[in-house]
């Protein structure tokens, strides 16, 4: 069965190559009424998916259609929003497969995945998540549900479909935290901006692969744009016949030169001024490209401004490929933007702006009308941060509820198990962690957190004090909760050579015993590199599981294949540019990795330090269920309520406006204070202290003056204000209260069509009197 469930992984992307095909086998999981989530089979299907969905290459939120809002249905397709570009990074457009696949789920009568939001889907996975709970608390209250029991002991899968839903909802609600911070996402998917891609710089395309890639001699262009709001997001290169090539992708530009200034780009010694900007290495294929081209993509686009020279410096690595032919100067983009190429002096492999590789461009455009494209970025990225406390507040909710069945029985088992659930060890302190950038950048955010969590604490203190007390009166006390963890013996400093050797890469291990489950990095003030292609990065192993049911074990990689993700950003230049404070890395294991390109910066030799750094290997308590589930709890909650509290304790306290009502709002409220300024500036007349959750959405507390005086002016009849607004008239007034009216036809009869009519007023005034 593990191997099937490494299988189902490896095939993912092929069997559901797009957005909608994914999101529309999730719903047939887990919506449709036959109930097949009680099969066996079914559980290890659902459970393979969720592990599916939670890799890094796949994008949550273009799969999902949670940008408009948890609640809001899906009536068309969640592929229709992404780009021709698959985040798989494949090209799937007017694929055959793509085809057959769609053709396939049509015929089998799989859900259409429209008419239902990512709420339906998400009560799912929380339903799922707390069976375990539910199972344990009618086990001590003798009320179990035999099916219940039934569905989660007899399925050994169960407890890895409860895990794999739990990662599913903490991948989502990182990728919605990455896109709230700006980090890690891309903000032109979420402004509605398209990926472009420009034609072809060549009129003609040799053939004959005869291209020679120089075994990683660079081939370069310089280019530039005539308008603002353009990012650049990748390359296209010809191949050719291989296996496949390895590469490097390089933007730089020229510190900021303008095109027409352009006398100081001679061709000795340019490259001192040439500054990377961003750089990506990887490997494509024949199976990758799309007719003649394969596509580059940078790990994150770059915005350019307009009319500076920028160049792309591609290192190849591989069998000969295509090359173009008949350069063009200038290209006109299917946006109107257009790119002005030029040879640049960092090709030395042929590449000009006649001849050679990077026949194309990949990039972003913001439309003209940037203010309002602006304000639309502002409103979008809202959205996420709504959905991230949204899915927090139903959590807790969940939480709270099955925290207060347990309160009615805490006996030792109970808690036990409460406490060594995913719910409470995984998912409810990994939400918590991810919401602390959040609430300390959103007052608002804060107040709605602050609020939720005030609900779970007291709960949660009780559990943890319940188990204090029976532990001391059972017969076999549970093992004593190990003190957190300050001081460590596992310690050990990396460093380079001082001064480091150039055109090197030296990898540098870190490998601590399996007891440490987390290591704090501290770098050394003299860390600086002299060039910008000198680099350290750094990397941690991937950890896959053995069994899809099986949580607790790890494989053990071969040393000649592993599979290492990076971490944080590449590191270089001054001191200034590397991490001041400690840098937390979870695992036992790391590579430090420092890229040296060749020596062509003579500077100051100080920047030839390298890197030098005190890595410290942490242990967690041995002591495992309570301390591991409620007791953790109760420090995340407590943290993120101190952050909470000091988002609000700010002196430059901002409150969150709406982009597009505010410029009126504020224009209006000074017309008001300007015309009022003698009455409005001894302050409003409130019946008490404003809340913070008042004062976030303009709920003023008005003291009870305020209905008296409209009254007063308006009159308003039966109250005191009018009776006094009459006494204070004086004078004698009509008053329409007072006044009768009198129709008669003659004969004391009523009216009738037809018949005339004498219509009589009597006017009086407030006091009753006739007034003629």
């Amino acid at each position: 069965m593990d191997e099937s469930h490494e299988t189902f992984l490896s095939c993912y992307h092929s069997f559901y190559p797009n957005g909608s095909l994914r999101w529309r086998a999730l719903c047939d999981l887990l919506l449709n009424d036959d109930n097949r989530l009680s099969q066996k089979f079914c559980s290890y299907l659902l459970s393979a998916m969720l592990a599916a969905l939670c890799r890094p290459c796949v994008r949550l939120t273009q799969t999902f259609p949670i940008m408009n809002g948890l609640d809001v249905y899906n009536l068309q397709s969640p592929s229709e929003l992404q780009s021709p570009i698959s985040d798989l990074g494949i090209s799937y457009e007017n694929s055959v497969l793509n085809e057959k696949i769609q053709e396939k789920t049509d015929e089998e009568g799989c859900h259409s995945g429209t008419e239902c939001s990512f709420r339906d889907i998400f009560n799912n996975l929380l339903k799922i998540i707390g069976q375990p709970i539910r199972y344990s608390l009618q086990q001590e209250s003798n009320t179990l549900d035999m099916d219940l029991e039934s569905e989660i002991e007899s399925d050994n899968s169960y407890t890895q479909l409860v895990e794999n839903s739990c990662n599913l909802i903490i991948t989502i609600m990182s990728e919605l935290v990455a896109q709230v911070t700006g980090i890690g996402f891309d903000s032109h998917v979420m402004s509605g901006q398209q990926l472009h891609l420009t034609p072809s710089r060549f009129s003609r395309i040799s053939q004959n692969r005869t291209w020679n890639t120089g075994n990683g001699s660079p081939d370069a262009i310089c280019f530039s744009v005539d308008r603002a709001g353009i990012s650049i997001a990748g390359i296209t290169v010809y191949g050719g016949i291989g296996n496949e090539w390895h590469y490097e992708l390089e933007l730089l530009d020229y510190n900021g030169v303008a095109v027409h200034d352009d006398k100081s780009l001679s061709r000795d010694g340019q490259s001192h001024s040439w500054r990377t900007i961003e750089l990506v290495k990887g490997t494509y294929s024949f199976e990758d490209k799309s007719s003649d081209v394969c596509e580059m993509k940078f790990d994150r686009s770059v915005l350019i401004a307009p009319n500076v020279k920028y160049a792309i410096r591609l290192k190849n690595h591989g069998p000969r490929t295509n090359n173009g032919d008949a350069g063009l100067t200038h290209i006109r983009g299917a946006d109107g933007t257009t790119f002005t190429f030029s040879d640049c002096s960092l090709s030395f492999n042929g590449t000009n702006h006649t001849r050679g590789q990077i026949p194309q461009i990949l990039y972003y455009s913001t439309p003209q009308s940037s203010k309002s494209d602006s304000k639309h970025f502002v409103i979008n990225k809202e959205i996420p941060r709504k959905n991230a406390i949204a899915i927090t507040e139903s959590v807790i909710s969940l939480t709270v509820d099955l925290l207060l069945q347990a309160q009615e029985c805490p006996s030792v088992d109970l808690i036990w198990k409460i406490s060594s659930s995913l719910l409470i060890k995984k998912l409810l302190p990994s939400l918590l962690n991810y919401l602390s950038p959040v609430v300390s950048t959103d007052t608002k955010s804060a107040i709605q957190i602050l609020s939720t969590i005030r609900q779970l604490v007291p709960l949660v203190v009780f559990l943890n004090k319940s188990n204090d007390f029976c532990a001391i009166n059972q017969s076999s006390p549970l093992p004593p909760s190990s003190p957190p963890i300050t001081t460590s013996r596992h310690y050990v400093t990396v460093e380079s050579d001082h001064p480091y050797k150039s055109a090197t890469v030296c990898n540098y291990l870190v490998k601590f015993a399996p007891t440490v489950k987390w290591m704090c990095i501290e770098f050394d003030s003299r860390c600086a590199t002299a060039q910008p292609e000198d680099i350290l990065q750094m990397y941690i192993p991937e950890y896959r599981l053995t069994k899809c049911w099986e949580s607790s074990k790890t494989t053990k990689y071969y040393d000649n294949n592993k599979s290492l993700w990076p971490v944080l950003k590449k590191f270089s230049g001054k001191s200034s540019n590397w991490p001041t404070n400690s840098v937390v890395i979870p695992g036992n294991e790391m590579i430090f990795s420092l890229e040296t390109a060749s020596d062509y910066v003579k500077e100051d030799k100080s920047l030839y330090y390298g890197f030098r750094a005190q890595v410290i290997g942490y242990e967690n308590p041995l002591t495992e269920g309570l301390y591991l589930g409620l007791q953790y709890l109760e420090q995340e909650l407590t943290y993120l309520s101190g952050i909470c509290i000091k988002t609000l304790l700010k002196k430059n306290l901002i409150f969150p406006q709406n982009p597009i009502e505010s410029e009126v709002k504020y224009e209006s409220i000074l017309q008001t204070f300007e015309a009022h300024s003698s009455l409005l500036s001894k302050g409003l007349a409130l019946s008490r202290t404003m809340t913070a959750t008042e004062a976030i959405d303009d709920v003023i507390p008005v003291a009870n003056e305020h209905p008296f005086l409209k009254d007063f002016i308006c009159l308003t009849p039966g109250t005191s204000g009018a009776r006094l607004a009459k006494w204070f008239q004086s004078e004698s007034f009509v008053d329409p209260n007072q006044c009768e009216v009198h129709c008669s036809c003659g004969t004391d009869q009523e009216l009738q069509c037809g018949w005339p009519t004498v219509i009589t007023v009597i006017t009086r005034d407030q006091y009753g009197h006739i007034i003629l």
